[in-house]
């Protein structure tokens, strides 16, 4: 198995509380500590220095020495037998530390005779590594759920491990080259703020037992444990923090309302924002991941937090810019929103030559084996959690969908994560008339589907849907509008979706979809009228929703695999569809092989320090064409063929000009398309950004041209180190009108590998499922935004896609919202989704021996 050590950064700060828990439960002067937690914390955010490091293996007694003595209760079991006697099993392997400087530091005090603030000091370092510990567990989560495995037990010395193992441990982390991390003769880890311990990987990725557990740990005198476990002194704690916010209400005055709003002093301010109806960004979901949801202060106050501090240039600070995810206002504030959820988001509404569906040509003996669509109820779970599940109206048994009104329009629906999209066509010819994208306003919530269920268990249900709802019925109105069309028109209506919308647009529960065995509510196709599913008076066409072959493989793909035929014909084909997840498609002799695999958000900008999403201004293009990289590359049309319109010009270059990075501030001459370039000769590259507007950030495009660059060019090596130039301060790429610089990092090309790996992981399943080369596929379809703009030879550099998938790629645009053209004017609609769904074999990874393997491998380049 390949093993490979991976260094992430965790952004915390300890808490309060914790801190007055270690320092004894009987203290009666915190109002002296606050003061000296306030003033010693700005002084530890310059000496604390955060650092994990992780390893998966598969390990036997190499790593597990049978002669190690110590461990009151390892018990570890052995995966498989190797032949040998020395079983296998699979752990992952952590260390964490937060330096060497705050324990000086703490030394110094003492030396001075501040004994008050060394003791308060020390435990602020305990309280940090706590915190820093519990955070970490979200990295953990998320690298486990990319490899389909969970976490079966914590191992941790004395307890567990003996103490000798945390020096294999750190040899095997190379922990004092990576996080000057070592251990003494007597087994003592140094710097004395660090942590090492193991977790026990099982196939049951809904265990998570990564945490450590005070009440279960026999360390009786552990700090931590009288900082969180006596309920006399948590009692304390709880009563220290009331007495700090005083329970006061506060008002919130949000500048570009000009309203005020109500809330609890020390509330977390999105939280307020977001219950009084007022939307802010946050493709994180408010977990303070990914520093978007930014506020400014106008008056009142906000301290600094850890994440402020992590995200946010020293300027933007100065000048009252807070993340509302991890700011508490304790008085009146008046703020302005900064980070408004993005109206333009360059959603993709292309589509391909949509299939007649007017006549399937099916043979006589099919169509008597079909069942009429009328048939087919939408909900036959009956399902307790499902409320109103069943939305098949038997009013529409007189009418049917079968329409055959020549003069009526019909509406195909793409209900995606990020955006929605709808196009208006003629029901008899099947013209597209008119196009429309928009926001999916649930991004509010989280950028991914997780941080929606999530939000839709934690009482957030009722809301998602009414968003949902609204921002449908604004498409449609916006469409209808500028189609100049009368809803009583419209004849039809398909809406394709991945199953967590159709769960929050139909208001069904996600306690069961989001955890295993992943069941969905409803899967089933449904069929209603759109005051029924959207709440739209104004419509009383048919609405239908494209059925799922399950949890992660939605309606959407269905749509995709109708548009494309993928139910006919014997050529083997593939489609793929690139996002936060990766759903695919292989059709083989007769079967169709489906499987999703989860890669993150990073191929749509986010978990990337200063990726964005596709809006204008987003690098999605990045070339390197200087001589001293001893490349061949012209500027002329050779070298731009694939580029979009709208490479980076206009009267904002100045913003992008700095002689301190080397900027030259004369254009380029000779684009093949007009357009005018900014190069950097010191690193000798061009950009182009979305909409030729000024830099906001790099999407999800741009960061995979970014890496194939660097890796061409020997910036990047294979394991996905950056040269040691760009290693601590990162890759500039200029600045923003802000002046914040745009750097993409060593973190960011983690983000990165880990994301494709996942996805070529997941191609690789799929062909070893249908027993095919990747030689042998003879199309690949790529579809959705990213898969538009994703260029051939970058993905295939990188490993993404293989080498042999070459001049074989095809984009094929919204190949959901062809679908939901295709099924609107499909008359034996139940028939073909019928025939698809038969064909398909789902595919789970976590069942493939292989995927674990290969997702290791392909991080690497």
């Amino acid at each position: 198995m390949s093993e490979k050590v991976y260094q992430i950064s965790v952004m915390c700060e300890p808490d309060f509380s914790v801190v007055c828990g270690l320092l004894g439960e009987g203290r009666t002067d915190q109002g002296e500590l606050k003061k000296i937690y306030a003033s010693v914390l700005v002084k530890l955010r310059e000496l604390v220095y955060p650092v994990v490091l992780m390893k998966q293996s598969e390990v036997g007694e190499t790593f597990f020495p049978a002669d190690a003595s110590g461990a009151k209760n390892c018990t570890l079991e052995r995966k498989s037998d190797t032949g040998d006697g020395a079983g296998q099993l699979l752990v992952l392997s952590v260390i964490l530390t937060i330096g060497r400087a705050g324990e000086q530091y703490v030394r110094e005090l003492f030396a001075q005779g501040e004994h008050l603030h060394a003791l308060v000091t020390d435990a602020m370092l305990s309280a940090w590594l706590f915190a820093m510990d519990k955070k970490v567990q979200d990295e953990i989560r998320a690298f486990c759920i990319g490899q389909g495995v969970g976490v079966a037990k914590r191992l941790e010395a004395p307890d567990d491990l003996s103490p000798e193992m945390q020096g294999i441990i750190c040899e095997a982390l190379d922990a004092e080259r990576l996080a000057g991390v070592r251990v003494t003769e007597a087994h003592m880890l140094v710097p004395e703020k660090s942590m090492c311990y193991v977790l026990e990987l099982t196939d049951d990725c809904q265990r998570f037992a990564a945490g450590h557990d005070c009440e279960k740990c026999e360390k009786k005198d552990c700090g931590m444990r009288k900082a969180t476990c006596n309920p006399r002194n948590m009692k304390q704690m709880q009563n220290s923090v009331d007495t700090m916010t005083k329970n006061s209400m506060i008002k919130i005055l949000v500048e570009d309302q000009g309203k005020k709003y109500a809330c609890e002093a020390g509330s977390v301010l999105i939280h307020t924002l977001r219950e009084h109806g007022v939307r802010i960004d946050a493709p994180c979901g408010g977990s303070g991941r990914c520093g978007k949801c930014r506020v400014r202060v106008v008056s009142g106050e906000l301290p600094v937090t850890a994440e402020d501090r992590a995200f946010l240039s020293e300027r933007e600070i100065a000048t009252g810019v807070r993340l509302a995810c991890t700011a508490r206002p304790m008085s009146d504030l008046r703020i302005r929103v900064l980070a408004k959820p993005g109206k333009q988001i360059a959603a993709v509404s292309e589509i391909s030559n949509v299939r007649s569906g007017m006549n399937t040509g099916q043979s006589a003996d099919q169509e008597r084996r079909n069942t009429d669509l009328k048939q087919m109820p939408g909900d036959v779970m009956g399902s307790k959690n499902a409320k109103n599940a069943s939305v098949y109206d038997a009013a529409f048994d007189k009418q049917g969908l079968s329409v055959t009104d020549e003069n009526g329009y019909g509406i195909g629906i793409d209900i995606g994560t990020t955006t929605l999209a709808a196009c208006l066509y003629g029901w008899s010819d099947g013209v597209v008339y008119e196009t429309i994208t928009a926001v999916n306003s649930g991004r509010d919530f989280g950028a991914d589907v997780l941080s929606r269920m999530e939000a839709s268990n934690n009482g957030k249900r009722a809301r998602l849907q009414e968003l949902l709802q609204e921002d449908v019925c604004g498409l449609l109105a916006e469409l209808l509008h500028r189609a100049g069309v009368q809803a009583v028109d419209v004849k039809k209506m398909v809406i394709a979706a991945n199953m967590t919308m159709v769960h929050l647009l139909m208001g069904y529960s996600c306690e069961t979809l989001g955890r295993a065995p992943f069941v969905p509510a409803n899967k089933r196709m449904i069929c209603a009228d759109a005051m029924r599913i959207l709440g739209d008076s104004s419509l009383r066409c048919p609405v239908v929703i494209l059925p799922a072959v399950s949890a992660f493989v939605g309606g959407d793909i269905v749509s995709g695999m109708l548009s494309l035929g993928m139910n006919e014909g014997n050529d083997t084909v593939l489609l793929l569809d690139v996002g936060t997840n990766g759903e695919m498609a292989l059709r083989h002799n007769g079967q169709i092989y489906v499987t999703s695999t989860a890669a993150g958000p990073a191929f749509e900008g986010g978990g990337i320090s200063c990726g964005c999403a596709s809006v204008p201004g987003a690098i999605c293009s990045v070339k390197f064409v200087d001589d001293m990289w001893d490349r061949s590359i012209s500027l002329k049309e050779e070298s731009v063929h694939s580029f979009a319109s709208g490479l980076y010009q206009g009267q904002n270059c100045a913003s992008l000009i700095d002689e301190k990075e080397g900027w030259s501030g004369s254009l380029t001459e000779g684009q093949a398309d007009g357009s005018n370039y900014r190069t950097n000769r010191e690193q000798g590259f061009m950009l182009r950004t979305i909409g030729d507007a000024a830099p906001v950030g790099i999407c999800g495009s741009g960061v995979l041209e970014l890496v194939s660059e660097l890796l061409h060019v020997g910036l990047l090596d294979e394991t996905g180190l950056l040269a040691e130039q760009y290693r601590e301060r990162g890759f500039s790429l200029g600045k923003m009108v802000s002046g914040k610089p745009i750097v993409f990092t060593q973190g960011d090309v983690r983000a990165l590998q880990l994301a494709k790996g996942a996805i070529r992981a997941g191609i690789e399943a799929l062909l070893a499922a249908g027993g095919v080369r990747a030689e042998d596929v003879a199309q690949i379809y790529l579809a959705g935004g990213f898969g538009v703009r994703m260029d051939e030879q970058a993905s295939i550099r990188i490993g993404l896609l293989p080498e042999a998938f070459r001049g074989r790629i095809r984009p094929v645009g919204n190949s959901s919202l062809s679908g939901a053209v295709f099924a609107g004017r499909c008359a034996q609609l139940g028939s073909a989704c019928e025939e698809l769904l038969a064909q398909c074999r789902q595919v789970v990874l976590a069942e493939q021996p292989e995927f674990g393997e290969n997702y290791l491998k392909y991080m690497n380049f």
